[in-house]
């Protein structure tokens, strides 16, 4: 009876080594992505992360936002492509105006790649800064992305999530004209010194000649009536 009850305690104990739940670690996830332009890698550049909705498997599959986004309350996978740009820059916009901090931070590396550790299931934002490099300005748009991330090829669900961040150069204005004294431009305004010059000269020339021709008829009228009275 010892025997059998010891079995019983050791077979008990063995259930629950074997089958005692285990957190499922997949529900945390990695976002990556790389800041370039062309050949340009663009290094130790901040890269923000906001969390904008979190994951609601209550009912279905959807997403339940956050208190910073409350006014956000739509199904975001019913938007099109137009206004899912328009939505972003309406996200962007809500960040900037209610100064909302990002839930984390990392830099650009070398290769300008960029990695969030541990991402929670959720809706994201990631937004880079404008990178000014020499002559030219990098400027990129925020990035909405999900984790996880159905992916159709595999037909499954991916915690580790790349984003593509569409990455634009503008050009910095040309300073050459441009003279800066105590912190304040002024613009160097062409010299036309020479063609006021010109005109002056053009305008006493011409008062010359017309001087010139009222005095000779002047004269010729002077010396026609003194010979007429001669003939007289």
């Amino acid at each position: 009876m010892k025997r059998f009850k010891s079995f019983l305690i050791l077979f008990i104990l063995l259930l629950n080594i074997f089958f005692v739940p285990v957190v499922n670690a997949a529900s945390l996830g990695t976002i990556s992505g790389n800041y370039s332009f062309g050949d340009v890698k663009l290094d130790d550049v901040d890269v923000s992360l906001y969390l904008v909705a979190t994951l609601d498997t209550s009912n279905g599959f959807s997403y339940k936002y956050i208190d910073d986004f409350k006014e956000f309350e739509l199904d975001v996978n019913s938007l099109n492509y137009g206004e899912l740009e328009q939505y972003v820059l309406e996200l962007e916009k809500n960040i900037k105006d209610n100064s909302i901090s990002a839930i984390k931070k990392v830099k650009t590396n070398n290769d300008g790649k960029f990695n969030f550790k541990d991402v929670d299931e959720g809706l994201y934002l990631v937004n880079i800064e404008d990178v000014e490099r020499e002559n030219n300005i990098y400027k990129s748009s925020p990035s909405l992305l999900f984790v996880p991330n159905y992916d159709s090829t595999a037909q499954a669900y991916n915690h580790d999530v790349s984003v593509n961040i569409k990455t634009e150069l503008v050009k910095k204005e040309d300073n050459s004209n441009i003279n800066s004294s105590n912190g304040s431009s002024k613009i160097k305004l062409p010299n036309t010194y020479d063609s006021i010059v010109l005109y002056i000269i053009g305008f006493v020339v011409s008062l010359i000649l017309l001087i010139i021709l009222v005095l000779f008829i002047v004269y010729n009228r002077r010396r026609s009536n003194s010979d007429e009275k001669k003939n007289k």
